[in-house]
C-alpha cells in the first residue's frame, strides 16, 4: 500500500496516534517571532503539510487569515472539518507552485524531510521564498535530524477513550541518509481490531546542510532549540533544530 493511501486509512486516527504533540505551544512559540514584524494588516498564513489542521486551528485563535495545504484528501476532508473558515489547497509539497504571498509559511512536524531530493527541496524553498511578503517568515523543524539521529530507537505509545484503544510501536533505521520509519498501529475503535504499517521516508538532512541551502536562496537564518528562545548549537544541541528564516 503506498503512502498516500495509507494516510487516507489513517486519517480518521491521525489525531489519536499523535495525542501528545503540543501544537499550541509550537504556534505560540511561531507567532511570538511573528508579532515582531509590525504587520499593518491581518497577518496570512499558509501552512504546508497541514494535515488534520491542528496548526491552522491555533493560528486561528491569534486572528491570522489562514490556508492549508496538502496533498492527502483524508487529512484535507479532516482539516475542513476542524477549520470552517480556512481555505485549502491541494498540492505537492515535493512540487510546490504558489499562487500567493503570505506572511508567514510553516511547514512543522517535520514535513520538510520528507522530500528526499536536494533538488526538489531547493526548488520547493526557492518557491517559498518568491511567496514571502518582505520581511515574511518561513518556519519549519528538522525533526529528524542527520544531528540527532538515533538509529535502532525504539518507540512505544498508547492512546485510549471510552471505544477506541491504540498502540504503536516503531524502531527507526535508515539507509543512505533515509529514514525508514514504519510504525506499527494496533486499533481496537467500538470492538472492532484492525493493523497497519504506516510507511515513512524521510531525508536526515543536517541543520548545516539545510542552513546553508537557505542562505544561498537568499533567507536570513536563525536556528531555535525545541521551540524555545535557547539558541541551537550545532554539533552541541541534541533537540529539534527549529528554522526561522526571514526574506
Amino acid at each position: 500500500m503506498n503512502q498516500q493511501k495509507m494516510y487516507n486509512n489513517l486519517a480518521y486516527l491521525y489525531d489519536k496516534i499523535y495525542s501528545y504533540k503540543d501544537y499550541a505551544g509550537e504556534v505560540k512559540f511561531v507567532t511570538s517571532l511573528v508579532s515582531k514584524l509590525n504587520h499593518n494588516d491581518q497577518i496570512k498564513v499558509i501552512d504546508l503539510a497541514c494535515g488534520t489542521g491542528k496548526h491552522l486551528n491555533e493560528y486561528i485563535k491569534f486572528g491570522y487569515q489562514v490556508t492549508g495545504l496538502d496533498l492527502n484528501d483524508g487529512m484535507l476532508e479532516i482539516a475542513k472539518k476542524n477549520n470552517p473558515g480556512a481555505d485549502f489547497i491541494k498540492g505537492d509539497l515535493s512540487d510546490l507552485k504558489l499562487d500567493y504571498s503570505y506572511d508567514l509559511i510553516s511547514c512543522l512536524f517535520n514535513s520538510i524531510q520528507y522530500i528526499t531530493s536536494i533538488n526538489k527541496l531547493t526548488k520547493s524553498l526557492v518557491e517559498i521564498y518568491k511567496h514571502l511578503n518582505n520581511k515574511g517568515v518561513f518556519v519549519f523543524d528538522l525533526g529528524y535530524a542527520r544531528d540527532n539521529w538515533k538509529e535502532g530507537y525504539s518507540l512505544i505509545s498508547s492512546y485510549r477513550d471510552n471505544n477506541t484503544q491504540i498502540a504503536m510501536m516503531a524502531q527507526s533505521r535508515s539507509e543512505d541518509e533515509i529514514s525508514k520509519w514504519e510504525p506499527i498501529i494496533f486499533s481496537k475503535i467500538n470492538g472492532v481490531l484492525d493493523m497497519n504499517i504506516d510507511k515513512h521516508e524521510i531525508r536526515l538532512y543536517s541543520v548545516k546542510e539545510m542552513r546553508k541551502i537557505l542562505i544561498d536562496i537568499g533567507f536570513k537564518v536563525k536556528i531555535f532549540k525545541n521551540f524555545s528562545t535557547t539558541i541551537y548549537s550545532v554539533g552541541k544541541s541534541n533537540g529539534i533544530p527549529v528554522f526561522i528564516a526571514t526574506k
